[in-house]
């Protein structure tokens, strides 16, 4: 995992002030979500995704970053494996 940024985002729209950590995947660690094997990358995955993890302090902490879609050679076009979450999981590993 490569931490990109950090920012606190304290927009109105929110209860209180959230500290956003923008995340990416190395390049070469691109994994069927489903069985762990390597695959090539199929297309972005139409946009970021957004986990949340353990507070830190008083704030409340997501990691928000892209995650694209691969092409497995047994399940076809699925999200790659992120090290940070569980497949199809809002939470981080770590919650």
């Amino acid at each position: 995992m490569i931490v990109e940024d950090v920012s606190l985002d304290d927009s109105p729209l929110r209860d209180a002030p959230v500290l956003v950590a923008r995340v990416r995947c190395r390049k070469g660690a691109l994994r069927c979500s489903r069985c762990g094997r390597k695959a090539p990358r199929h297309d972005n995955g139409g946009g970021g995704r957004s986990w949340r993890h353990q507070d830190f302090g008083c704030f409340r902490v997501e990691l928000s970053g892209p995650v694209p879609r691969v092409e497995c050679r047994l399940h076809g076009v699925v999200v790659s494996r992120v090290p940070w979450a569980e497949p199809g999981g809002r939470f981080t590993r770590g919650f």
